[in-house]
């Protein structure tokens, strides 16, 4: 009877270590002490969500027949971090994924045979900060983008008084975190995200691939979760995640690295604001 005992013991035992080591430690591990004793709510100052909105006419003609048209409309959401902020206007930063192909006049045209498809149309991107306040359309602009692969970066300029905004600029890390350091991300995955409390998820840094000048953090992330910040412990920005790797982690981030974020900031970002950015430092 005591080795039946002792056999259903250690099967059960194995049986809840494999449950529980299965799982992504980001989301099973208990946070160390550090982790939990850190006030991440400050974090919420500097989130925003973006929505791109699409109007486009698509015309579709045949040999040199009559065009036919239809009216479509579209959108999407994505997350973004303030990082500036003056007394007539403020910068978010968001994956340029978002930005390009998709503000201002649209115009495309292309032909299949003796069939010509056109579309012509606007896009305009709305900014909305953490209390959830939409700022007209009509006042955010895009100053600024990296279009590469690894940077994938788009600054947008809110001219918006700001004097009564609750909102504050993410202060800009002075060196990314040590391989397997505790980090934060701020950010909607899914447009899931509700008024004065954005969603912010604990994740672990695990450093760069050999292929590629990116990060890659186990933080939570979804489509949606495109331009979202990610923050060290101490709650300085070092990355922004512009894409997502289903296959790790469950949703592992990847993004800008910390030295491609300060170099774009430094480019783009009004010249007063630029010694908070150690512009010219390098990591």
């Amino acid at each position: 009877m005591t080795s039946v005992k002792s056999v259903l013991v250690f099967l059960t035992c194995t049986a809840l270590l494999a449950c529980c080591t299965s799982q992504p430690p980001s989301h099973t591990s208990r946070p160390d002490q550090t982790v939990s004793r850190y006030d991440r709510s400050h974090l919420r100052l500097s989130f925003t969500t973006i929505a791109v909105d699409r109007k486009l006419e698509m015309c579709i003609t045949v040999g040199g027949g009559k065009p036919v048209c239809n009216i479509m409309k579209d959108g999407f959401t994505a997350s973004g971090v303030i990082v500036d902020k003056t007394p007539k206007h403020f910068d978010v930063l968001t994956a340029n994924h978002i930005c390009e192909d998709h503000v201002g006049t649209l115009e495309k045209t292309r032909r299949i045979g003796d069939v010509v498809y056109k579309g012509v149309g606007t896009t305009t991107i709305a900014v909305t900060d953490y209390t959830g306040h939409k700022f007209d359309k009509e006042i955010t602009e895009v100053v600024g983008v990296d279009t590469s692969k690894d940077g994938d970066l788009c600054l947008v300029r809110v001219k918006e008084n700001t004097d009564d905004l609750s909102i504050q600029a993410a202060q800009l890390a002075n060196q990314p975190p040590r391989y397997g350091d505790s980090v934060f991300n701020v950010g909607a995955p899914h447009s899931v995200h509700s008024d004065s409390a954005p969603l912010i998820f604990h994740g672990i840094f695990a450093g760069s691939p050999d292929t590629r000048d990116i990060y890659i953090v186990t933080s939570y992330t979804q489509p949606g979760s495109s331009g979202s910040g990610v923050f060290t412990i101490d709650g300085k920005l070092f990355m922004m995640i512009h894409e997502y790797t289903p296959q790790l982690e469950h949703g592992a981030g990847k993004g800008a690295t910390l030295a491609n974020v300060r170099k774009f900031l430094c480019e783009h970002v009004i010249a007063t604001s630029k010694p908070r950015f150690l512009c010219g430092a390098s990591q």
